[in-house]
């Protein structure tokens, strides 16, 4: 005996007619009387008796019934409980990124994984530098792609990939006319600063290349975030120096040019925590690298 006897069985004495059993259960009337047929010789008495109307149960075929209905409800229960079970199983890694890189890197992060996507699940957190390294701390998150501003004892820092940065700006803004730009390009500019609480790092470098330059700029409000820095470039008319990753998120009414060499790079890193152990960041740390040696030789092809 076999569940599908059950489950044959059971549509068979539901619908009251070999003929609608057989549409629902989409196989043939007579493949059907046959496997009703094998049922009744396992269970060794008749269950059901045909008339002009259909077929009708037997008092054996009604206990049979119930007991088939609880059966086949049992299994369907087991089925759930495997999954759920296995569900519960599933190792997962928690990865943070500074807000904008996840649009560049979550589709790399899911091909890394692409031969275990069936067996683990990939969460996603998009924060500023400061934020990524706290949660790191606490165990937030598992992982980080970040800039590093402070290195708490805690947390495992490892180089991934450098970028340039380059000028954003509206597309009519007069700097827009020319193809490269240095840092004398932006004197008396107004310039867009990242606040240094959100993004220490990148304010610091940005800072210090006008600085050496000798560049003085007219400061315009400081931006908490990319999407507030696109905002007040163009409500203000200004320039921004951003890293290069910005290029593919900007809006149409926006532009950017790159800055002559030697432009200033910044260096972003993989930190996680050395008092944490989990299977996948082992996983992600062994890949990792390859991905950002090559996501850092395709951003930093020399402008055409």
């Amino acid at each position: 005996m076999e569940l599908r006897h059950l489950k044959f069985f059971v549509a068979v004495a539901t619908e009251g007619s070999f003929s609608k059993a057989a549409h629902l259960l989409h196989t043939s009337q007579p493949s059907l009387g046959r496997q009703i047929g094998d049922f009744e010789l396992h269970v060794g008495v008749p269950l059901l008796v045909r008339d002009s109307r259909g077929c009708v149960l037997t008092p054996a075929g009604h206990a049979m019934l119930e007991q088939a209905r609880i059966i086949l409800s049992q299994v369907e229960t087991a089925k759930q409980v495997a999954r759920q079970a296995a569900l519960s199983e599933k190792q997962s890694l928690t990865i943070g990124f500074i807000s904008g890189y996840e649009l560049e890197w979550f589709p790399k992060v899911i091909e890394m994984f692409r031969p275990e996507l069936e067996t683990v699940e990939i969460a996603v957190q998009s924060r500023m530098a400061p934020e990524l390294t706290q949660a790191l701390v606490s165990g937030e998150i598992d992982v980080a792609l970040l800039r590093v501003d402070i290195r708490p004892s805690d947390l495992v820092f490892e180089p991934l990939f450098t970028e340039p940065l380059l000028a954003v700006m509206p597309v009519n803004h007069r700097l827009a006319s020319s193809s490269v730009l240095d840092a004398k390009s932006f004197d008396d500019e107004l310039m867009i600063s990242m606040a240094k609480r959100t993004s220490p790092t990148l304010r610091r470098l940005s800072d210090n290349y006008l600085a050496h330059s000798s560049v003085t700029v007219r400061r315009g409000p400081e931006a908490e975030n990319l999407t507030m820095a696109v905002g007040l470039v163009l409500s203000e008319q200004a320039v921004c120096l951003m890293p290069r990753y910005v290029e593919r998120l900007l809006p149409p009414t926006m532009t950017f040019r790159h800055l002559r060499e030697p432009a200033p790079t910044i260096e972003m890193f993989v930190g996680y925590s050395r008092l944490r152990s989990n299977p996948l960041l082992e996983t992600f740390l062994s890949r990792v690298h390859a991905v950002g040696k090559a996501y850092e030789a395709e951003i930093s092809k020399s402008p055409d």
